[in-house]
């Protein structure tokens, strides 16, 4: 298992200087290829698993279904928060954002769950794959964000 993640992350790494030296040319790529790259990693991770609600939400309805998602995203987060050297200190206000964002997050999943009950997967998935324009209006307006 260490083995193949450590053959995952050289991969990785050859693939990203691969990225560097093929694209360093366009100016996105010269700085932001971390980043890009993660995003693409990204989009293909929830790509499967948004694709993958239907069913239980289906068998359990979409309230079971958020709370056992976020139980098993809690057991893969814990070991590592418990296990990390790094000194763990929490601002009050990244308190009160993390609780802004789970509110706005738990409504977004939990209306995209009664979706994917209901409806078309095929239909559900691209229309709520449309958020990224909410996110980019309002960090353009909130965050004073530039777009390049």
């Amino acid at each position: 298992m260490i083995f193949r993640c450590g053959s995952l992350f050289i991969a990785n790494l050859q693939f990203t200087r691969l990225l560097e030296t093929q694209f360093g040319f366009i100016s996105l790529f010269q700085d932001n290829i971390g980043g890009l790259l993660a995003s693409a990693i990204s989009m293909i991770c929830f790509g499967f698993a948004d694709s993958l609600w239907k069913i239980p939400t289906q068998t359990m309805g979409p309230v079971k279904t958020i709370f056992f998602r976020n139980l098993f995203v809690l057991i893969l987060v814990l070991p590592y928060y418990f296990l990390s050297n790094t000194k763990h200190y929490i601002a009050p206000n990244a308190i009160y954002a993390a609780l802004g964002i789970g509110i706005f997050a738990y409504f977004g999943i939990y209306f995209f769950a009664k979706a994917t009950m209901t409806g078309l997967t095929s239909v559900v998935i691209p229309v709520t794959g449309t958020n990224t324009l909410i996110t980019l209006l309002v960090s353009i307006f909130t965050l004073e964000a530039e777009i390049n």
